[in-house]
């Protein structure tokens, strides 16, 4: 059970409806996502959320694949339950030559070529990122230069790990509880990061 009563669709005021409408819209989802929904309480909160999310991850020019392998790496290495399995579970979806096992090693940088090496030094360099309370250095983004990112691109790598970090917090402030279509998962999830 979440700390924050969540609000549902059916019982959102029309403003709140309508910016689950455009979430869901966006995300090509057919309900709120959870974050949204135990936000409900204070529209403006969802409404920055949203625009957060929209503007500085889906309207990102990364590739999707890349995107979501950094907001799983960042969830991964600070182990919230959540947004691993949410990510891991869209990971999973998008290509169908990577497993679980895959996940853990990828974020690990044990991935042997099972991605494109700039992907790997993307990951590495937001896990470095999330995990550290120093700022990058030079060398940091001549290493992403060096694997083919430009400079807006350097951007928004960072700019995940922030929306990434950002979200790991709001779910553990709130204890999201893992959603019922990922709850088969999980036991899979479990065995395969032993």
């Amino acid at each position: 059970m979440s700390n924050y009563l969540p609000v549902d669709y059916q019982s959102a005021p029309l403003e709140l409806r309508e910016i689950y409408d455009e979430i869901c819209l966006t995300m090509n989802v057919d309900e709120p996502p959870s974050w949204a929904t135990c936000l409900g309480g204070a529209t403006h909160l969802v409404k920055g959320m949203w625009a957060m999310l929209k503007h500085c991850v889906v309207e990102s020019h990364l590739p999707p694949l890349l995107k979501e392998l950094i907001f799983f790496a960042v969830a991964y290495h600070r182990t919230v339950p959540y947004c691993m399995n949410i990510h891991a579970k869209n990971i999973l979806r998008m290509t169908e030559h990577l497993a679980f096992c895959d996940l853990k090693d990828i974020v690990e940088n044990k991935s042997r070529g099972v991605i494109p090496n700039s992907y790997q030094v993307a990951i590495n360099l937001a896990t470095k990122l999330s995990k550290s309370d120093c700022s990058l250095q030079k060398a940091d983004f001549k290493l992403l230069e060096k694997a083919g990112f430009d400079d807006v691109e350097s951007m928004e790598i960072a700019t995940q790990v922030s929306a990434a970090l950002y979200f790991n917090v709001l779910t553990f402030a709130a204890d999201l509880p893992i959603p019922n279509y990922l709850k088969n998962d999980r036991q899979h999830w479990r065995e395969s990061v032993r």
